[in-house]
């Protein structure tokens, strides 16, 4: 049955072929697609996924979210190896098949996925073991006679196997106590909390109890008739005990002889007796025994009891409740960030991130884990060094600075290279023998807002020696406006704690602000935050470094990607936007159900770094659209033969997210509409250096940058025949500034005189007027490359450096 439902399965693909093949004349026979290489192409499929799968494996170990890993760095290492391998196998070509090339791909598709399935399920206990070698030589075994069921029937096995497999890499180091973890959170705790549910079974429950208490209290008489048998088993007919009618004493008799006691029956003794109990005031009162209740004589005396508390018990409930909830409500917040820690742990996996996030656990990184900032971590070496062994600094009468200032643009390090300095000092003195003598704390402007600077300094130094890091400090409103008291305050703790000589005390602050200027100097004096260290965005070595470490620990092949090309085109960007953007190209690969290559990583830089919309609801009319590609295509075909220093990256007619910049509240108020910032571009150059750069230029290259910006007019005119001067004239205002600094030779020309101004301005003109001469005569010459640029630029909405060459290596006129 199983053969005849693959015959089924194939026969519709097969019987085309079949026709398609004698359809075909002899001479094209070679170009005929055969059911071999249909399963050729499937086995490549199933490469690809596998190697995505291995991809995701290794970012998630080096994410720490699989625990229990005994060398996690042979583990990468092995996986990095089954890539290469794997990539290998991706990209023969496989020119010349059979039967048997298939059957032998996907024989090694075959077992390496049930060596990636066995890895994952022992928590890749055995990969040390394993070599490769062994794989390639199992999978080179084929069968005596080989039939195209079997191929075909290891094929379709493949597929189910590779879905497992990735399912299983999902849940890659969950046990089976994180899987009854998440489905008690799903579908019990989640649940429950969402609707209320312990809050309303309490609330419906002791407002039934209560009101059955309260209606046996209020009409005891008519409870013991009407009540349930539950509640009578429960509290008894009597609860609260019944007071009886006293008997009428009788009138005394004359003693009579005593009779003989007859034996009781053990069955029926005092089972109708009832008691007679004396009530303080001296008078019988009888209870009956079948009256009492599940727990006899004691529901009786509890009644009694709770009779005569029951003035106090008001009171005595509302205080018992009262400093109860008060308790909890300052606990509060510790309890539900402890409950939610410990979910989180016992959920396992990415889960455990968003614990250590919960509990503001800092990373464990040390300076080896922060790329370049070497002179940085050179300055700051002193106070590591002092905190480990104050006394040959105590014996020289020298201390290190104790008050550090870090400025610099926002995402620049700040943050993570005191995490760092936390982390070296730490492991420094573990090796010392010293773990746990060192205090780390971290708080933000809020808190110090809500309990003031000098509690918190107190605090600290009854735990030193401590380092405190205040991030966001120019929050605070540190300046001389009005009455200040926070600066006051400020000051004088800082005095107080940044003074002490003893060296078992000391006390580090390290401030943090991408805006030194919002605070007062006699902060950033010496004594006080007087040390400031500049932090900048990553440089060309820094990124290239970075970028081979994450691609690395995604055990990728370097040599498949263009290491350059991302360094070039990630100028100016964080070390979070580095990492943004390898995880999310690496998200889309995942999606696709492809490895992450080169495509991925440069569609990514076109979407999130470089921010174009290349699907927008507004679409530019034809005209218009006719005129943004004349003139990118100008300014493209310049800045590639002016040689500048400046090279081009990519051009785009789509829409682009324009940076915007900070400004002040109110602000707005004060500008006319031509002045507000624009949200979106339509098309834009992008531009890239092939080293750092501190736009430093000389006359030529000015010259050269001048004649970039008019470049795009000039394009308009040629190609359209006319220029509107209505596409980005701020790139002329641009060309204008430019030449006006070259003519006015850096001097204040509001401070000349105006003969001397009106020369100068000519001058600039007259300059202007010769790169507008210049550049017309170049894209004059080659009208039919910068025409053909045009057109292909309108096709395709953005065309990057290498497309534009191959669009001119086309040209016949080249």
């Amino acid at each position: 049955m199983k053969k005849l439902f693959l015959l089924l399965y194939i026969m519709p693909s097969l019987f085309f072929l079949n026709e398609l093949h004698a359809n075909t004349s002899q001479a094209n026979q070679s170009s005929v697609i055969k059911p071999v290489d249909q399963i050729i192409d499937q086995g490549k499929k199933q490469l690809s996924n596998i190697m995505g799968t291995i991809t995701m494996l290794s970012f998630v170990i080096n994410k720490n979210q699989i625990s229990h890993i005994s060398n996690k760095k042979a583990v990468l290492s092995h996986l990095k190896n089954l890539t290469q391998y794997c990539q290998l196998m991706h990209d023969e070509k496989f020119t010349f098949v059979d039967d048997e090339t298939a059957y032998l791909l996907l024989k090694f598709n075959q077992l390496l996925i049930k060596h990636l399935i066995h890895a994952v399920e022992t928590n890749f206990a055995h990969v040390k073991k394993t070599k490769i070698e062994n794989l390639i030589e199992k999978s080179l075994v084929v069968p005596e006679q080989l039939d195209p069921i079997q191929t075909v029937e290891l094929m379709l096995k493949n597929d189910q196997a590779v879905m497992h497999l990735s399912r299983l890499s999902d849940n890659a180091g969950l046990h089976w106590d994180n899987h009854a973890a998440r489905l008690m959170v799903d579908y019990i705790v989640e649940p429950c909390s969402k609707y209320r549910v312990p809050q309303r079974v309490g609330l419906a429950g002791a407002t039934f109890f209560g009101g059955m208490h309260l209606w046996s209290t209020i009409a005891p008489l008519s409870f013991s008739k009407t009540a349930p048998s539950f509640f009578k088993t429960l509290f008894g007919d009597k609860y609260p005990p019944k007071v009886t009618e006293p008997q009428q004493p009788q009138q005394p008799q004359q003693p009579q002889q005593p009779q003989q006691p007859q034996q009781p029956d053990d069955s029926t003794q005092h089972a109708d007796e009832p008691e007679i109990i004396m009530t303080d005031e001296g008078e019988p009162v009888v209870v009956s025994n079948k009256n009492k209740g599940i727990f006899g004589s004691f529901d009786t005396l509890a009644g009694r009891i709770y009779s005569k508390l029951t003035p106090l018990t008001g009171l005595l409930y509302t205080t018992v409740y009262y400093g109860w909830n008060k308790e909890y409500e300052n606990k509060k917040p510790i309890i539900q960030k402890t409950l939610s820690t410990w979910k989180n742990k016992l959920r396992g996996g990415v889960y455990i991130q968003e614990a250590k996030r919960i509990e503001k656990s800092i990373e464990n990184i040390t300076f080896d884990d922060i790329f370049g900032q070497e002179a940085i971590k050179q300055t700051l070496m002193p106070i590591v060094d002092y905190i480990i062994n104050p006394e040959p600094f105590d014996r020289l009468g020298f201390q290190p600075r104790k008050g550090w200032l870090f400025e610099g643009e926002t995402r620049t390090g700040k943050t993570e290279m005191v995490k760092a300095l936390r982390g070296e000092i730490n492991r420094r003195l573990e090796q010392n023998g010293k773990k746990g003598q060192f205090k780390f704390k971290d708080i933000s402007a809020t808190e110090i807002n809500q309990f003031g600077i000098a509690p918190i300094l107190e605090w600290i130094k009854q735990h030193a020696p401590c380092v405190l890091f205040i991030d966001e400090i120019d929050l605070l409103n540190l300046q001389r406006v009005g009455q200040n008291s926070t600066l006051s305050e400020f000051l004088q703790a800082l005095s107080g704690t940044l003074d002490s000589k003893d060296s078992k005390n000391q006390v580090i602050i390290i401030a943090a602000t991408n805006r030194p200027e919002a605070m007062d100097t006699a902060l950033r004096q010496h004594g006080r935050l007087g040390k400031g260290i500049r932090f900048e965005y990553p440089t060309e070595k820094d990124r290239r470094s970075y970028i081979k470490h994450k691609l690395e620990n995604l055990s990728l092949d370097l040599d498949r990607f263009d290491i350059d090309k991302l360094v070039y085109n990630t100028t100016g960007k964080s070390y979070e936007a580095l990492a943004m953007l390898i995880n999310n190209a690496l998200l889309n690969a995942r999606i696709r159900g492809e490895i992450i290559t080169q495509k991925h990583l440069e569609e990514v830089l076109d979407n999130d770094i470089r921010n174009i919309i290349k699907e927008s609801s507004k679409q530019i009319p034809g005209q218009e659209l006719e005129i943004l590609s004349a003139y990118f295509a100008g300014q493209a075909f310049a800045l590639m033969n002016l040689d500048c220093q400046l090279k081009l990256s990519s051009i785009t007619t789509n829409h682009v997210k324009a940076d915007i910049k900070e400004e002040f509240t109110w602000s707005h108020l004060n500008k006319d509409s031509h002045q507000e910032q624009k949200r979106f571009e339509f098309g834009k150059l992008f531009t890239h250096s092939v080293a750092d750069t501190i736009n430093i230029n000389s006359l030529e290259e000015k010259l050269k940058l001048i004649k970039l910006y008019l470049a795009g007019f000039l394009s308009e005119e040629i190609l359209l025949g006319s220029c509107g001067y209505s596409c980005h004239p701020e790139d002329m205002q641009t060309a204008l500034q430019i030449a006006q600094s070259i003519a006015f030779e850096g001097l204040d020309i509001s401070k000349l005189p105006k003969s001397i101004q009106e020369k100068m301005h000519n001058k600039a003109f007259a300059l202007l007027d010769q790169c507008k001469q210049e550049v017309r005569s170049l894209l004059k010459q080659n009208k039919d490359k910068v025409d053909k640029v045009a057109h292909q630029l309108k096709e395709s909405g953005t065309l990057t450096y290498e497309q534009i060459q191959n669009t001119l290596k086309d040209n016949p006129s080249t």
